[in-house]
């Protein structure tokens, strides 16, 4: 009797449906700066600013694609609009083929920020980067320093980011729901 009462013990056991756990880290990608888009932002420029994201999630629970979503200034927004995410290990763009391997790294690099081209130059000018803002044409861009590097020599970033609380949330499906929605820490 004690037998079949382990048995059934380890069968709910094994049943339980896997929790996601997301940690975030602070990423030593590159941030760049590259022109703003809009005519009505003439004194302004955008930087892509990395997160990095670490998953413990089974490739058998994965159901693809994986939908991604980011809360910014309160307002759900699709990735692929104003964020790209890419697999860390393969620095391919994805939302489909993640990672075979446990964990999964993923990097998802915003490029919403604006900051002044005042600013901008600053920070060409900190990391010693012989170019001038306005000399950045549309569609390139500088990469300027690790985001932990950034973030440490220009705390004013980071305070700007986190006035408002952004958010990803993260739902992978295949038998079951995996999701998990994460404050960003910037």
């Amino acid at each position: 009797m004690k037998i079949v009462q382990i048995l059934i013990f380890i069968f709910l056991i094994s049943c339980q449906p896997q929790k996601l756990e997301v940690q975030q880290i602070v990423s030593d990608e590159s941030v760049s700066i590259f022109p703003y888009y809009e005519d009505n932002h003439p004194d302004s420029i955008n930087m892509k600013i990395p997160t990095e994201y670490l998953f413990n999630v089974k490739p058998k629970d994965i159901g693809y694609p994986p939908s991604i979503y980011y809360s910014k200034d309160n307002i759900l927004r699709s990735v692929v609009t104003t964020y790209d995410i890419y697999n860390k290990k393969s620095k391919k763009q994805t939302f489909h083929g993640l990672d075979k391997d446990i964990p999964i790294n993923l990097l998802i690099i915003d490029h919403t920020f604006h900051i002044s081209k005042i600013e901008a130059q600053n920070i060409l000018d900190k990391y010693k980067i012989n170019k001038k803002v306005d000399e950045i044409e549309m569609g390139d861009s500088v990469n300027v320093a690790s985001y932990k590097k950034v973030r440490q020599d220009f705390p004013w970033i980071v305070e700007r980011l986190n006035k408002t609380p952004d958010s990803v949330a993260f739902n992978f499906t295949k038998n079951h729901f995996l999701g998990k929605k994460v404050r960003i820490k910037w």
